[in-house]
This record gives C-alpha cells, sequence and structure tokens, in this order.
C-alpha cells in the first residue's frame, strides 16, 4: 500500500494566511501603479489640448479663443438644459471661492467644456476632455470635459481683472507675460486640485504640461499678465 501524503488542515491555513497577507502588501502597489496610469494619461490629455489651443492660435491670429458665454446649439438653444447663454462672473462660486466654482446653474466660466468644443477639430478626439481619475462630466455638467480652462484667458479677461468693468476681450499669445508659468487647462475644480497623488495636472501657455507636487503650484490660474 502506497502511503498517500496531503495537506493538513494547519498547512493549509498556513498557506491562505501567508497569501493574504501578501495580497495586502501588493494591493497598494497595483492601486499606486493604477493611479500613476492614469495621472500619466490625464497629463497626456492636457499637453495635447494645450497644443491644439496653440493651433487653434497659429490659425487666428494669435489670439486664444474667447467664451464669454455658452455657443448656440445648431437648433438655436443653448447646451446642458440652459435657458442662458451667461457665464457666472470668475470669482462668483457657490461659497464665495476664488476660483468660481459654482454648480447650480451650469454657467461657470472656468468650465472648459465650450472651449473644448471650440478646438475640437484640432484634437480630434473627444477622449482628450477627460480626466480618467474623475467624474464624466465635470460639476458645470459639460458632457466633453471634466477638466477647468483658465477663465481669465477664454471667458472673462479684463472684465474680472477689474473687478465689473466692461465686457472683456480675447486675448492674444503676445500678451501672456509668463507662457510657462501661466495654466491654462487643470484636471479638475478648486483651487486646490489634488486628484493624482495629492498633486494636480496643469497645461501652461508655452504648450508644456506638467505634475505640481502637493502644495506647490509652479503654474498661476488667475490672471494672465
Amino acid at each position: 500500500m502506497r502511503n498517500q501524503k496531503a495537506f493538513t488542515l494547519i498547512e493549509l491555513l498556513v498557506v491562505i494566511a501567508i497569501i493574504a497577507i501578501l495580497a495586502a502588501m501588493l494591493f497598494p502597489v497595483f492601486a499606486q501603479a493604477r493611479e500613476a496610469a492614469k495621472k500619466t494619461t490625464c497629463l497626456s490629455n492636457l499637453r495635447q489640448a494645450g497644443m491644439g489651443i496653440m493651433m487653434y492660435n497659429s490659425d487666428n491670429d494669435d489670439t486664444y479663443p474667447y467664451q464669454p458665454v455658452f455657443p448656440l446649439t445648431a437648433n438655436g438653444t443653448y447646451p446642458y438644459g440652459l435657458t442662458s447663454g451667461s457665464r457666472a462672473p470668475a470669482g462668483d462660486g457657490d461659497a464665495g471661492q476664488p476660483d468660481g466654482w459654482s454648480d447650480t446653474p451650469p454657467t461657470n466660466r472656468w468650465d472648459a467644456g465650450p472651449l473644448l468644443h471650440v478646438i475640437q477639430p484640432f484634437i480630434k478626439n473627444v477622449e482628450l476632455g477627460f480626466c480618467p481619475s474623475g467624474k464624466r462630466a465635470n460639476p458645470d455638467s459639460s458632457p466633453n470635459t471634466n477638466y477647468e480652462q483658465n477663465a481669465y484667458i477664454f471667458a472673462d479677461t479684463l472684465r474680472e481683472q477689474t473687478q465689473g468693468g466692461s465686457p472683456g476681450r480675447a486675448v492674444t499669445q503676445g500678451e501672456i507675460a509668463q507662457p510657462s508659468n501661466t495654466m491654462i487647462l487643470q484636471d479638475r475644480k478648486g483651487t486646490k486640485p489634488t486628484l493624482h497623488q495629492k498633486g494636480a495636472n496643469n497645461a501652461a501657455a508655452d504648450g508644456r504640461a506638467m505634475w505640481d507636487a502637493p502644495g506647490r503650484k509652479s503654474m498661476r490660474s488667475m490672471y494672465w499678465q
């Protein structure tokens, strides 16, 4: 008769315990790797969108798109269910936040939805408008992006810099005093975006894109001069 060897219950429990310990150690590593991939994808999106804006500018006398209002759709109505095309002034927010985060109604000047629509012929990819770490639609209900634009360039300009003056105007590339330090797009709403490993992705007016570590803000999101 041959002796049949098998694992004892104790041995099986030890193996299961070892596997559980290894899994507990590896899951955070996998999560970090997954988030690192999302951060890289977001950074690539912003870089390509930034290049799309520069291509738009080159076709329009080096002038940035100016979107003080949400544009009318093809059938003559405003997008996102709005009855007006007006956008909230930069600086007005639900709680008086300086970034102008205003969820209701969805008329925020920091909403990059209209901007991404304007440059779509140059980027030719609607997926570039979405950070994979954020919700699919941004808080202002734009269906084509969850990114934030620099309202002082694309929607408000001089009007908000003078705190209530006449409506603004389009900005030229030559007017950006520090293009490498001036944010044109960022990966979420808020004055302290922390979507990616507690940092933020930004695209600058000179075409570069970079990740800012927690507590560091190398690109200005406010005034463009």
